[in-house]
């Protein structure tokens, strides 16, 4: 189970007990340590989720995080079940599995009445061979990762990276990440990864730099995906 979809179970299960839930009986719900739920928990909390934290009784979620009902018109209904729908074309398995979730959350997107907006079955012209569901996690966990990767003109290399941004192409997905090899900010193409491995150091609290930084250089001087 990867980290985002761990962390959404953690909500459902906080959700679906009326009193305080142990980390023991999360960890063992959910098949990880309780040194992770710890760490998914302070994770949500940063993030805004109310969640109320009890020494030596448990954690519980506060009803102020049920969202409140939303009413949407038909070109809102339209525009959001559209929206989903194109999740599918980007190949990430992760946001396809979230786009259902969001559909069972949401009023009007999983049983929209006679819908006339729809999507083809189109696909990338060139499929990730990284997952773009681990990249995400490790953007989101500030994580460094190590990749093996082959350019255009098939020379490989390894590189170290701090990834700040996953970017989905009509062709192709990208990843832009900060590059210790150039020591300069880089872009990779998911089908030419070749390896990819998480690393034990990360970079927290600098990724919103980073991402800050990486824009201003796309302004100034924005890269042709199939120059990558």
């Amino acid at each position: 189970m990867g980290s985002v979809d761990r962390l959404f179970s953690i909500i459902q299960l906080l959700r679906r007990r009326r009193g305080p839930v142990t980390a023991t009986h999360i960890a063992e719900s959910l098949g990880v340590s309780v040194r992770t739920v710890y760490r998914d928990i302070q994770r949500l909390q940063r993030s805004g989720t109310p969640i109320a934290s009890e020494p030596g009784v448990g954690y519980r979620l506060l009803p102020s995080y049920d969202l409140a009902p939303v009413q949407l018109t038909r070109e809102e209904q339209q525009a959001l079940d559209l929206a989903l729908q194109l999740l599918a074309r980007t190949g990430d398995c992760g946001l396809v599995r979230t786009a259902d979730r969001l559909r069972q959350k949401l009023p009007g997107t999983s049983t929209l009445a006679d819908p006339v907006l729809h999507t083809s079955t189109w696909a990338p012209l060139y499929p990730a061979t990284a997952s773009p569901c681990a990249l995400r996690e490790a953007i989101d966990e500030e994580c460094e990762i190590d990749i093996g990767y082959t350019d255009e003109n098939g020379r490989t290399s390894t590189r170290r990276l701090r990834p700040v941004a996953v970017i989905y192409y009509t062709d192709v997905t990208v990843l832009a990440a900060w590059c210790q090899l150039r020591n300069d900010f880089r872009h990779f193409r998911l089908d030419r990864i070749t390896a990819l491995q998480r690393c034990d150091t990360h970079f927290a609290g600098e990724g919103p730099g980073l991402r800050a930084r990486w824009h201003a250089t796309q302004r100034d001087n924005p890269r042709r995906v199939g120059s990558l």
